[in-house]
């Protein structure tokens, strides 16, 4: 059952400034929802550490690369030049992939 954005900020309000260890955060979280299973000390600390590394606790979404308008130029104009080209040939030539 994934986390709900509140209870991921509830469990770094529990852990504040290393006042609580991960266990007891735990423990903590166990008692306030017992109908959730209880977290193992890694799965809290990979939270923990998610909102210290990148100052939010949502899951950080890959994005697609962008792309400038010389790129998309450079690979309409090697497909005019020869339209028989792969697609991964033309990625590979012009230096973007997918």
């Amino acid at each position: 059952m994934p986390f709900t954005i509140e209870q991921k900020v509830e469990l770094v309000l529990l852990r504040g400034d290393e006042y609580l260890s991960y266990n007891e955060v735990s423990n903590v979280f166990h008692e306030k929802h017992p109908n959730r299973p209880k977290l193992t000390a890694s799965a809290i600390q990979k939270i923990i550490q998610t909102f210290i590394s990148t100052g939010s606790v949502m899951k950080q979404n890959h994005r697609r690369p962008v792309w400038s308008e010389a790129d998309e130029i450079n690979v309409l104009a090697a497909f005019s030049h020869n339209p028989r080209t792969s697609i991964r040939a033309v990625g590979t030539n012009s230096g973007i992939s997918k």
